[in-house]
């Protein structure tokens, strides 16, 4: 009779013993699988605000400069120069304000059209990481030969 009480006591001490490292294990899975869903989507809008800053500085490279630029800022955020009132942007989150466009040495053999994103607001899904953060500022700049 004592053997048997050991071996359902050895039992019960093993199924506590599992569901500890289970819960060990579960903590650090999910941790990774957060950061890597976290680092995913920054790449993600990273590449997108990327493609959206060289789409507008393309367009504006062959197009004539108007300040303040407006087309350009339209193709960045709608992928439209002539985006009607109620557009959505192709990034979630981002407007014009964010957006600027800016033509550097115009007249000369040096002339850039300049087009950058600042302020861009990144939420993070990780409860570890700072829930809200601004990405960098991204830059493109093309050659601008529009002549008279």
């Amino acid at each position: 009779m004592r053997r048997r009480q050991t071996t359902t006591a050895r039992r019960t001490r093993q199924r506590g013993q599992a569901m500890v490292e289970s819960a060990l294990v579960l903590i650090v899975t999910m941790g990774v699988l957060i950061g890597t869903c976290d680092f995913g989507q920054f790449l993600f809008l990273h590449q997108s605000l990327t493609e959206r800053v060289r789409a507008a500085a393309r367009y504006g490279a062959v197009r004539a400069y108007t300040w303040p630029g407006t087309e350009m800022l339209n193709v960045a955020v709608y992928n439209d120069p002539n985006a009607p009132n109620g557009s959505s942007s192709i990034v979630p989150g981002l407007t014009t304000s964010m957006v600027t466009a800016e033509i550097i040495g115009e007249g000369t053999d040096s002339a850039r059209i300049r087009v950058s994103i600042n302020n861009f607001p990144f939420n993070f899904f990780s409860p570890w990481i700072a829930q809200h953060a601004t990405a960098r500022t991204i830059i493109a700049s093309v050659p601008y030969e529009h002549g008279p």
